[in-house]
């Protein structure tokens, strides 16, 4: 029988070594005056509070640096002017609830609203929006990764790697992945991290938790309908062994209910463009999950230097290079032998686990419309936003032993795992907490051997004094070190291994940064917030009712593949000044042009009408509409506008509509419906995008006599 006592002296303000080498204890209480519930909850999170916590909360500080000042200077993305300008002519319950244009997505369609709304075409409430999830879903990683294997200070690591990797940029500064599937992705891991609590704590609240974390990723996006299959998984993989059935099928229902419930509105009220497409092939399916993992997770994890290509506006990409891709794929793979050697049980849980979600996540990349979070937002960009959280956690499960792992450590596998009766209770081995003098890898698995055969203790404390007496019933055991005999604390030695990870944390993370640095630079020449600030500038500053041109956007700003599905800067301009006129041409018409600024363009004539005078008559009590031929067809030009000039012997509407050569009739957008009073009037409507226009009828609902004098089509030119 040997028994080790140990003295030690509790020093407020400084780091207890006896009985949690990490916890923080403060010199003052930080409850005085706050409710009892609230100081209650404060205490509760003091006492649990950690060095592992200090850090991670200073790499959540720098993260939120670094982001700003990337997303800060950056602009709106294309499809975020799409998304303001959809607000026009519906009602908010319409637009949030019932889209005619694009998936049920109330979260991302309520923020686009308030930002139409009250801050139209301005980019900082995109930042605040980029940084919050960001935030939340760090915050989230974080708490599922202390949960799962403890508050060691090495969790900061994975911690880390996951904050500053490039492979969640594209994702971060665009907003409307931002808004939909990163944020999509953030709220699936509270509801996983709410499930792993109640499944390993049995807390009541997490199971409301975990219904609201999914209908809040569901909300954000579709593919958050995959959060009970990624619960499944943990409960299949990490937690089997560490939780019982009956509570996971608790869980599970708690994720599954409402995930269903969401999946049926999301069937019944999204818009054409946001219906489900028909499941891709399963080589289409393949080869996007292996463009995600080999291009842009895997690398992109592993941090660079890489490059970018963005030859045009918004095409900016991860590009790291066939060297690179090797060298860094090679890293992962010896990670993973050593992951094996090390804990082959943790390993193949971790992995696992992880090819579940990757199942997961490729069911919902077959169906998930990737057009409706961007025109440039691949199947590959998805799955690589909802693969990067779960590939780090996967292996930080492989690298780290469980927080309450209580079985005993499988052959070849370090045996370092201890139980967690408190969540900041120190994972050191009782003889190390006797000695108070860090023990080499050696004697630690020793002390761990000793205590696992049959280890008491006792403990008797005073307001200055805790006298921890640890007793053993192994008989030659090594007698562990007195704090009589204890020599002064010496540091750690750190070995080869030890280095060789330093090293390759640096460079993982020195190599982020230089890739933020780059996609920084690559992201911030965009001429999209230049002409957006100037736009509003010269828009915000025009008289009243300012008749102005509806013209394409500049193709720096919009491709023109892209202008057929917003053909027009109309929108934009409403949302700034909802007085602007682009039908009335009685007046002289200015245009956005290419830098933002308003201007008087020259004007190129494209054809005109057959007959001149009264080309088309209408008699009041007669038809009430005329067709009228050009002189030829006219093939379609950016900026193309159709003119009519008419007399109207009363106040009426006019209505335009053009014919192509295909006899196919078409009705231009108009932009706004005006009631024209008696006389002499000229009005103009841009010519459909990509159509050549053959005839054009004209309209009239006044009821009196009217009579079509002019018609021409022409485009503006500088």
């Amino acid at each position: 029988m040997q028994e080790v006592d140990r003295v030690a002296v509790r020093r407020p303000g400084l780091i207890d070594d006896v009985d949690d080498p990490y916890r923080y204890e403060a010199d003052s209480d930080l409850t005085l005056g706050l409710p009892g519930w609230l100081a209650a909850v404060v205490r509760r999170r003091r006492e649990a509070f950690t060095r592992t916590d200090a850090v991670a909360g200073a790499l959540l500080l720098a993260q939120v640096a670094v982001l700003a000042l990337l997303v800060g200077r950056g602009s709106l993305y294309l499809d975020d002017l799409r998304a303001q300008a959809a607000t026009l002519n519906t009602s908010f319950v319409s637009f949030v609830l019932s889209p005619a244009d694009g998936p049920f997505a109330p979260v991302p369609r309520l923020v686009d609203w308030v930002q139409a709304t009250r801050f139209p075409l301005e980019h900082w409430p995109a930042t605040f929006v980029a940084l919050f999830v960001r935030v939340a879903l760090g915050v989230a990683f974080y708490r599922l990764l202390r949960r799962l294997v403890g508050p060691r200070l090495l969790i900061t690591v994975p911690l880390a790697v996951m904050l500053f990797t490039p492979a969640l940029l594209t994702a971060t500064v665009w907003e409307r992945p931002a808004l939909t599937v990163l944020a999509a992705t953030a709220a699936g891991l509270w509801a996983v991290d709410a499930f792993a609590a109640w499944q390993l704590q049995r807390q009541a609240r997490s199971l409301v938790v975990v219904a609201a974390a999914t209908l809040l990723a569901c909300a954000c996006h579709v593919s958050g309908i995959a959060v009970p299959a990624v619960l499944l998984a943990l409960q299949l993989t990490v937690l089997a062994g560490r939780s019982r059935w009956p509570g996971a099928l608790l869980g599970l229902i708690a994720s599954a209910v409402p995930a269903a419930a969401f999946l049926g509105l999301y069937l019944t009220r999204s818009g054409a463009a946001g219906t489900p497409a028909a499941p891709h092939a399963p080589a289409d399916v393949a080869g996007a999950v292996g463009r995600a993992l080999l291009h842009q997770v895997v690398p992109g994890l592993l941090g660079g230097p890489y490059g970018w290509d963005g030859a045009r506006a918004y095409a900016v990409v991860l590009s790291p290079g066939t060297t690179l891709t090797v060298l860094f794929w090679a890293v992962a793979v010896v990670g993973f032998g050593v992951a094996v050697r090390r804990g082959p049980g943790r390993t193949a849980r971790a992995a696992g686990f992880f090819a579940l979600v990757l199942v997961a996540a490729a069911a919902v990349a077959s169906v998930a419309r990737t057009d409706a979070v961007g025109v440039l937002f691949s199947r590959a960009d998805l799955l690589t936003v909802l693969l990067v959280p779960y590939l780090v956690l996967a292996a930080s499960i492989a690298a780290f032993p469980a927080a309450d792992a209580s079985e005993a450590p499988e052959a070849g596998e370090a045996s370092d795992a201890v139980r967690y009766d408190h969540p900041a209770e120190t994972p050191l081995p009782p003889a190390e907490l006797a000695s108070g003098v860090p023990m080499t890898r050696r004697e630690r698995r020793l002390a761990e051997a000793a205590a696992q055969t049959g280890l008491t203790s006792q403990t008797s404390q005073t307001s200055q004094t805790t006298r921890t007496t640890w007793t053993t019933r192994t008989a030659g055991a090594p007698a562990p070190r007195t704090a009589a005999t204890a020599v002064p604390e010496r540091p750690r030695e750190i070995g080869t291994g030890g280095l060789t990870l330093a090293v390759v944390v640096a460079a993982v993370l020195a190599g982020s940064l230089v890739s933020t640095v780059t996609y920084g630079i690559a992201w911030w020449d965009n001429p999209t917030g230049r002409w957006l600030s100037t736009m509003r500038g010269y828009v915000g500053d025009a008289e009243a009712y300012p008749r102005i041109l509806a013209t394409p956007l500049p193709r720096s700003i919009q491709p023109d593949a892209q202008s057929r599905v917003f053909p027009s800067s109309a929108p934009l301009v409403l949302l700034i000044r909802p007085d602007a006129r682009f039908h009335d041409a009685d007046g002289q018409s200015r245009s956005v042009n290419d830098t933002g600024a308003l201007d008087t363009p020259l004007t190129a004539n494209l054809g005109m009408s057959e007959s001149s005078g009264c080309v088309g008559s209408i008699r009041g009590g007669q038809r009430t509409t005329r067709w009228l031929r050009l002189s030829r067809d006219v093939p379609y030009q950016a900026g193309a506008q159709i003119e009519v000039g008419f007399l109207s012997a009363t106040g009426g509407r006019v209505e335009v509509s053009m014919q192509t050569p295909q006899g196919r009739q078409l009705t231009p957008v108009r932009y706004s419906d005006v009631e024209l009073p008696a006389g002499a009037h000229r009005m103009h409507v841009a010519v459909n995008y990509g159509r050549t226009v053959h005839a054009v009828k004209v309209g009239f609902s006044g009821g009196g006599n009217f009579c079509v004098t002019s018609l021409s089509v022409w485009v503006p030119y500088r």
